[in-house]
């Protein structure tokens, strides 16, 4: 239908999104060691977005416009783990391959398409204690 009409279809494959609160109780709960928290984050890689950075990516494309047909994945670029992404993949994915270079904290969600075509990266991410 995108390719007879003049009407876009864009979807957005958000990962656990929920309030900034909710998530600094998550990773608090992942640092001390919360073990149901801590599959349940493995389940998602750990991955996340504000609810407010969600709604902004909304808004974008609405103001920004789209043609044809597109998914999108937006994500945080960071993850809600306790330890860096490669350590967590170790434990929890450990016949995974990892083709991408991570460090740190980088979340395994590849968002470059988003990035590419909307330019817009999010603002509300998590605050790690020192």
């Amino acid at each position: 239908w995108a390719n007879r009409s003049e009407s876009a279809f864009v979807g957005l494959r958000f990962p656990h999104t929920h309030t900034h609160s909710e998530f600094a109780e998550m990773a608090q709960k992942m640092r001390e060691g919360d073990k149901a928290i801590l599959e349940q984050g493995a389940k998602i890689f750990w991955a996340y977005l504000d609810l407010r950075d969600a709604v902004q990516g909304i808004l974008t494309v609405l103001e920004k416009g789209a043609k044809g047909s597109k998914t999108y994945n937006f994500a945080a670029p960071d993850t809600i783990a306790p330890r860096p992404t490669l350590e967590m993949m170790a434990e929890y994915h450990p016949s995974s391959e990892v083709v991408s270079p991570l460090s740190g904290y980088d979340s395994i969600i590849d968002c470059s398409q988003w990035r590419a075509d909307f330019s817009y990266e999010p603002q509300y991410l998590l605050v790690r204690p020192q």
